[in-house]
């Protein structure tokens, strides 16, 4: 087994080094060729029956660093625009962090969970130290468990949300935290992340059928994250933010108690 990798080892640094050669004389050689052409063109005469190959030569190797060089603009364009793309709520966290790590007075996260284990557990006590912000606003709705749609819901959803209840109540006391949770009755679609009114982080519940019976799922499902300025994606910003704003909703907590959540607009 050691001797085989030994083996491919070169190998695998005779192809990079061949790589990295034949890039860092692409630019020259389509110089070179840009060169023969003129030379060809104008003097022609003085080459000869070599001029017959030198000119085809020499456009199709002109022709060829265009179509490369076009191709990769619009690769890098398509990577631009394409949201980025997650398995599951946890992957994107780091994306998360990104996003926040310049905040200096005001991170802003809106949520929309389900009991809120994944996003209170997992992601806010993540999110809560790469921020450098003076203050953080945290809005938050998980499910009301005694709801129309209660008979649904994973037998532990029930006990989650209370946990996260607790966890909140003993972990986000800082005055530098303005917590605010509240229930809704109906279960959205989506659910997601919204941060500094800016990028959204957004996954769907879905039904997960590896077992005897379907189970309701969100964080575990794929997420991807969206930008504001970017135009395709508005019509999810609005949905989310419709959903957050207008769904049925009770607040349960609120934190500094008797301090309001303070509203803030998009950018």
């Amino acid at each position: 087994m050691v001797a085989g990798k030994n083996r491919a080892t070169p190998t695998a640094s005779r192809l990079a080094n061949l790589k990295e050669f034949a890039e860092r004389i692409r630019v020259w050689a389509v110089y070179a060729a840009l060169i023969l052409i003129l030379i060809t063109l104008y003097f022609g005469g003085f080459l000869g029956p070599a001029k017959t190959y030198l000119l085809p030569a020499s456009l199709v190797l002109v022709a060829a660093f265009v179509i490369q060089s076009i191709q990769a603009i619009e690769k890098s364009l398509a990577a631009d625009e394409k949201p980025d793309s997650y398995p599951d709520m946890m992957a994107a966290v780091s994306a998360l962090e990104d996003l926040i790590a310049a905040d200096r007075d005001v991170t802003d996260l809106k949520i929309i969970a389900a009991t809120g284990g994944t996003s209170v557990n997992l992601v806010l006590p993540r999110l809560c130290k790469k921020t450098t912000a003076k203050h953080m606003r945290i809005n938050i709705h998980i499910i009301d468990t005694g709801g129309p749609f209660s008979d649904a819901y994973p037998g532990h959803w029930k006990h989650e949300a209370a946990a996260t209840l607790d966890r909140i109540r003993e972990q986000y006391v800082d005055p530098r935290f303005e917590v605010k949770v509240s229930t809704y009755r109906h279960l959205p679609a989506l659910h997601g992340i919204l941060v500094n009114d800016k990028s959204l982080l957004l996954g769907f519940f879905g039904w997960d059928t590896s077992g005897r019976t379907p189970q309701l799922t969100g964080a575990e499902r794929q997420h991807r994250l969206y930008r504001r300025d970017d135009a395709a994606s508005s019509q999810l910003f609005e949905i989310f933010e419709e959903w957050f704003r207008n769904a049925p909703q009770k607040t349960i907590l609120e934190l500094p108690i008797g301090a309001p959540i303070t509203a803030t607009s998009a950018d």
